[in-house]
């Protein structure tokens, strides 16, 4: 049996697990998922963050904070019950957000009562948020892992270089497509957006240096329209008073997943001018839409067999950038793969190598 953990699972980010979860179930493999409470499919333990998660808590700030770190300690003691009673012979845990002693000490323990194999699938495996406490117990979680999942080349050589992992232990499968026709009815939109910005804006995913080449962009494109969608994050600046001048409409707080599809549906491209990344459920759920994007030519991005080499720019690169957005906002037709073919060849390619890992992993 093969036990999932992983409570990143609320809304549109259940899909992740959804898709591995039913290629290893056609494969007639045994499997458990202890996921988030607002986990969008009807099986699964929904343990985590009924009340703490950001989407649905009636509780804000550091009251959130605290009501999460009870429930999480609550779900983990009962995850402990049925590891013991099932002895499952895998167990997958997704290791996402902060490192910390909490996490350490309930993850030394499920280690300890795990008489199977203890696998860290690595979302991200620097930090979006550098510090010694983070680096730390970061290094200490992974080290209690026998085998690491990752979906790039880069979060490997990421793990063997800054973590100092045996690459033995390294195993790896692309990271699914999130079809968000899975969750909504699709309803065709007129597109009111030429281009969109959307998920949490972090400093790391390049927004600001995306209004900046926009400025210029407007001077030469003046009916362009660019749309910013997510809650902003720390450390990041943006005239926002001003913004509306260079035909830019702002969204500046948490996207439902309805919301979220509407705005991908509403636009033409969407942009991804990320500066670092590992992993990006994002640009998945973007392409299952049949969207046509823009991304900085980081590895994560490159890497990807369904983004063409005139999807990309070289990352903070303002000349680069204006030229993509210039390429795309004049091309009338999309002269490229049908989207459809290559999806389609892509999730073939995807359930072959998941079987093939869980098999591994199982030997």
């Amino acid at each position: 049996m093969i036990f999932h953990i992983y409570w990143g699972t609320s809304g549109n980010s259940g899909l992740y697990l959804d898709a591995i979860y039913k290629v290893l179930a056609k494969s007639n493999f045994s499997q458990k998922v202890f996921v988030s409470y607002y986990y969008p499919f009807d099986y699964g333990e929904k343990l985590f963050f009924r009340y703490g998660d950001i989407a649905n808590s009636s509780f804000k700030g550091w009251k959130r904070k605290v009501v999460q770190i009870f429930e999480i300690q609550l779900s983990f003691l009962r995850i402990y019950g049925q590891v013991i009673y099932h002895r499952p012979k895998i167990i997958n845990y997704s290791h996402i957000g902060q490192s910390n002693l909490l996490i350490f000490a309930l993850l030394f323990i499920l280690n300890k009562i795990c008489s199977g194999s203890f696998v860290i699938t690595c979302h991200d495996v620097s930090p979006h948020e550098f510090s010694k406490s983070e680096l730390f117990y970061r290094k200490k979680i992974f080290e209690l892992a026998d085998s690491f999942l990752v979906h790039n080349k880069s979060s490997r050589q990421d793990l063997i270089e800054n973590f100092q992992m045996d690459e033995s232990k390294i195993v790896s499968h692309p990271f699914p497509i999130m079809d968000l026709k899975n969750l909504f009815k699709v309803e065709e939109t007129s597109e009111r957006f030429d281009f969109l910005f959307i998920g949490h804006l972090r400093k790391d995913k390049g927004v600001e240096f995306l209004v900046e080449a926009w400025k210029e962009f407007h001077t030469y494109y003046p009916k362009a329209s660019l749309a910013l969608c997510g809650k902003l994050g720390k450390n990041v600046f943006l005239d926002v008073e001003n913004l509306e001048h260079f035909n830019i409409f702002l969204k500046l707080d948490y996207i439902s997943d309805y919301d979220y599809m509407h705005f991908v549906e509403s636009s033409r491209y969407v942009v991804f001018p990320y500066l670092q990344g590992a992993n990006s459920g994002v640009i998945s759920t973007v392409l299952s839409l049949g969207k046509d994007v823009i991304v900085s030519d980081i590895p994560m991005f490159l890497s990807s067999p369904l983004i063409d080499a005139d999807d990309t720019f070289e990352r903070l690169n303002k000349a680069s950038l204006i030229e993509a957005l210039t390429r795309k906002y004049t091309l009338e037709k999309r002269q490229k793969q049908s989207s459809h073919e290559k999806l389609r060849a892509y999730i073939e390619h995807f359930n072959t190598q998941v079987k093939e890992v869980y098999h591994t992993l199982f030997n």
